[in-house]
């Protein structure tokens, strides 16, 4: 073998190493590319799952508002019409009251009248 010819032999193999690592170094790095790609597939999954969740505690939140008002707001119809029946009520018995005390008064005025008016035709006054 010539010297020539183990040259060209010893930079084969060389050549040969350096393409084996060449391309060690590419799927290595095409490996930690697509990890780090999972990762931040996982990370934005993370963060999509994190932004569902806090919208989904803030649509319950809102409801949970809007049922509370809705709530109060019913008591607080119900009270104001609680408030005006018994309103009513007590202007119906105020009336009926004011009423009776009429009657009462003009009763009384009738007995003083038939009083009198006995005891003038008692004394056959008139």
């Amino acid at each position: 073998m010539s010297n020539w010819a183990v040259k060209d032999l010893i930079k084969k193999i060389f050549q040969h190493k350096r393409d084996y690592n060449n391309r060690r170094k590419n799927k290595n790095k095409e490996q930690r590319q697509h990890q780090h790609q999972q990762e931040q597939q996982e990370q934005h999954q993370h963060h999509q799952n994190q932004q569902e969740k806090h919208q989904h505690q803030q649509r319950q939140q809102r409801q949970q508002r809007q049922q509370r008002q809705q709530k109060q707001q019913r008591q607080q119809r119900q009270q104001e019409q609680q408030e005006q029946q018994e309103n009513h009520q007590n202007q119906q018995e105020k009336h009926q009251q004011e009423q009776h005390q009429y009657r009462y008064e003009d009763s009384g005025k009738y007995l003083f009248k038939f009083i009198i008016f006995y005891y003038y035709f008692s004394q056959n006054l008139i």
